[in-house]
């Protein structure tokens, strides 16, 4: 494993909701104010943390803004909806939600996050992740 995958899956998020998203410079932060779970090495859940931030310092290289490594949708009723990241951040704020999965992808550095609201799920990918860290809220 690399790196980021090892930064990525020490915690568990299945089951997580994330209570707000904040963009700063080139760092997607994550705030889970219920926590997320601790793993054993045989990546089993055992204890949730306390609050916790998962941030993402995104690569700067060949781009002007963060966004351009950011990317969202929602799945309602078998059809793709693409929204902004500001419309994805709002509702995100605004309104529980659920992690399904967490993948990673070396290729791009990627990270997709899949999960769902009440009334629909939805797809967070970000890209060209530099570093990942964990830290108390």
């Amino acid at each position: 494993m690399n790196k980021l995958c090892d930064s990525l899956f020490k915690y568990g998020l299945h089951d997580t909701s994330i209570s707000n998203i904040g963009i700063e410079d080139f760092v997607l932060s994550l705030r889970f104010d219920e926590g997320v779970y601790l793993l054993d090495s045989a990546n089993k859940e055992t204890v949730k943390t306390d609050k916790i931030i998962l941030k993402f310092y995104i690569e700067k290289f060949a781009s002007e803004s963060v966004f351009q490594h950011l990317d969202c949708r929602f799945f309602k009723r078998r059809k793709v909806v693409y929204v902004t990241i500001d419309e994805f951040i709002n509702k995100i704020n605004r309104q529980y939600n659920e992690i399904n999965n967490v993948f990673y992808s070396g290729f791009n550095d990627i990270v997709v996050m899949n999960g769902r609201f009440d009334n629909c799920e939805y797809e967070f990918i970000v890209e060209n992740v530099e570093r990942i860290e964990f830290e108390n809220a």
